[in-house]
């Protein structure tokens, strides 16, 4: 449904609820990342940063004159990954342990 510039979309099966029921579900090779990128292809949002792997999540709080990149790896191995940044000004090369994480401030 669009009212305006935003978007809703009513899903019966949350997928969610279908991750949850999938033995290991992020211990093998899936594709679930690909449903959410569709949705957020389709509402429009670009956002400030992303991964360039899966196993990779990527956000960012935003403040004034500062802010919070939250880089976490979900799989069980080490990961190298490319943040990359919108508008691509730059990509940032990072490296992982398994479960590992990183925060990095930034200001503007």
């Amino acid at each position: 449904n669009t009212l305006g510039a935003g978007k809703t979309l009513l899903s019966a099966y949350p997928i969610e609820h279908y991750v949850a029921n999938v033995p290991a579900a992020f211990d093998q090779p899936e594709s679930t990342h690909r449903l959410y990128e569709a949705f957020r292809e389709w509402t429009g949002i670009k956002p400030a940063f992303r991964a360039d792997r899966p196993e990779i999540e990527v956000t960012s709080l935003n403040a004034d004159h500062r802010g919070y990149l939250v880089i976490v790896n979900h799989s069980d191995k080490p990961q190298d990954a490319k943040i990359l940044v919108s508008p691509a000004i730059s990509a940032l090369a990072v490296h992982l342990g398994p479960f590992d994480g990183a925060v990095w401030e930034w200001k503007k």
